[in-house]
């Protein structure tokens, strides 16, 4: 791989004045929504004049550098919204809205943007982190977990996993604790200090049927829908990983935890996981941060007929087994058929279908440009998410995925039942959902490669290395990503290894 030569982080840099140029960058890329606290649409400041735009850069870095920060950017309006389908005299049915100042957000940009550059390039956050990071994604955190899933199964082991929920995990930081963390990872003083300062002492008020309630302080937590909140917790919990390395390994995405661990010994398989949940559990309660026991799942994956129970326990309750589990988006059964997914997929598709029907008739109807965009937004998207990695699964499953395709392909051209499969594909230029899967796998781990230190890299080695001489995989299709692996090995070209952070602001 041709890689680019390291850079000189030097920490006062990132202790400057933000320039014209980071202002630009941000305010250009911000999509005007709701105004904030002040009034002020974003918008209003992307059309501005450079004078005025000047003005406001020259507030943000008074306040950057003094660290002083004024009250009402300290201030959040939340609107309580009602969840679909959920109790209104419950408490948790709700999702919280937060409007807070304009120009307060656009500073927590100009922050995010230098303290996310700064901790990618010393590799501060833990790898096992796929959360809100750039050029990582939920797929990275699935295929990772997949992938162990085909070792183990291809050297005839079982894995237990626990899919762990940690209770409010952002409303509970405790803020003396994250700036302790954050001197520690040596991080700018300046960013330290306006984060903090941005963090203690606030204050919400909760607007209810057009009402706003008096105003309550928080003391805990991180902010309510800022872009600083994920990456703040991600330095939260940059050494979770540490606590449980030394018993099996862990996959977060944010504030979501999984815990696994393979063998053919189920009662390792209990110890271990048992073990890494005791001391999952100290470091939480640690950190100020707790587990929900009944919220939390354990799947045991093994191609065994019969397997025998395990107890996984914490804070002496015992956690749910459950047959299959939903992880980031996709449902995984613990044979790894793909069934309940597939079936999942294929159900939410029929119903949207019925829009497309709505749409058009024999004689009259929507121009068949517009309905192919229709399906690739309502149908398609389902059917492109996570499936590649579940393949090699259960046929039958996803032949349901083709029929909605094919019956999709018949309504957007008016085509008879009995028109060839293959000539409606052409006709729509749609390729057979097989070739799409193998394509997304192909665009997934061609990224893959750009990032030298991916963990999936090495999983993906050494499944290849083992498919000759392995009788697992005499029977079994080779899955969808490791084809992909095998094509880009015969590339003659080295491939540039692909440095997200490096231009994403100028300093």
């Amino acid at each position: 791989m041709i890689t680019q030569p390291g850079v000189n982080i030097n920490n006062s840099r990132f202790n400057e004045l933000f320039s014209n140029e980071e202002f630009e960058l941000v305010v250009q890329h911000l999509k005007d929504s709701s105004p904030g606290i002040d009034g002020i649409p974003y918008s209003f400041i992307s059309n501005a004049g450079s004078k005025s735009k000047q003005i406001f850069l020259d507030l943000i870095n008074d306040i950057f550098i003094t660290g002083i920060v004024p009250n009402d950017w300290k201030m959040q309006i939340i609107i309580p919204i009602l969840k679909p389908d959920k109790n209104p005299s419950d408490g948790n049915s709700y999702r919280p809205i937060a409007l807070s100042s304009t120009l307060c957000k656009i500073m927590e940009h100009l922050i995010k943007n230098r303290l996310e550059w700064f901790v990618e390039n010393k590799g501060l956050l833990a790898k096992t982190q796929f959360g809100f990071r750039k050029g990582l994604s939920t797929l990275d955190s699935l295929s990772v977990f997949t992938s162990d899933i085909r070792s183990a199964f291809s050297r005839e082991e079982s894995v237990g996993a626990v899919f762990l929920d940690v209770s409010s995990a952002y409303d509970n930081v405790i803020h003396p604790l994250l700036k302790e963390k954050m001197l520690l990872l040596d991080i700018p003083h300046r960013i330290t200090r306006i984060i903090f300062n941005l963090l203690s002492v606030r204050s919400i008020c909760i607007r209810v049927q057009g009402k706003l309630l008096p105003p309550r302080q928080i003391w805990r937590g991180l902010l309510q829908g800022s872009v600083l909140s994920p990456i703040l917790f991600n330095i939260y919990t940059h050494n979770l990983e540490h606590s449980v390395n030394s018993f099996c390994k862990v996959l977060q995405y944010a504030d979501d935890l999984t815990l696994y661990y393979s063998s053919k010994n189920f009662t390792d398989l209990s110890y271990r996981l048992n073990s890494a949940l005791f001391y999952l559990n100290n470091w939480l309660t640690d950190n100020g941060l707790s587990l929900s026991p009944t919220k939390s799942r354990v799947v045991i994956f093994s191609r065994k007929r019969f397997c025998p129970n395990i107890s996984i326990s914490v804070q002496n309750q015992i956690i749910p087994t459950s047959d299959n589990v939903k992880f980031l988006g996709v449902f995984l059964d613990s044979k790894m058929t793909g069934i309940p997914h597939l079936t999942f997929i294929a159900q939410k598709c029929e119903k949207n279908v019925n829009i497309l029907r709505s749409l058009t008739g024999v004689w009259w109807g929507s121009h068949p440009y517009c309905l192919k965009l229709l399906y690739n937004a309502l149908i398609r998207s389902h059917f492109d998410y996570g499936t590649f990695l579940l393949e090699p699964c259960n046929k039958q499953a996803l032949n349901l995925l083709d029929k909605i395709q094919l019956k999709c392909l018949r309504i957007i051209l008016g085509a008879m039942k009995s028109s060839p499969s293959n000539a409606l594909q052409v006709e729509c230029g749609e390729p057979p959902l097989y070739l799409r899967r193998q394509y997304l796998a192909d665009r997934f781990i061609y990224r893959i490669f750009q990032i030298s230190s991916h963990p999936l890299l090495s999983k993906l080695r050494s499944l290849n290395s083992g498919l000759k001489n392995n009788n697992y995989w005499t029977h079994k299709d080779v899955p969808c990503i490791l084809k992909s692996y095998q094509k880009i090995l015969t590339f003659k070209f080295p491939i540039f290894q692909n440095f997200i952070f490096i231009n994403n602001i100028k300093l």
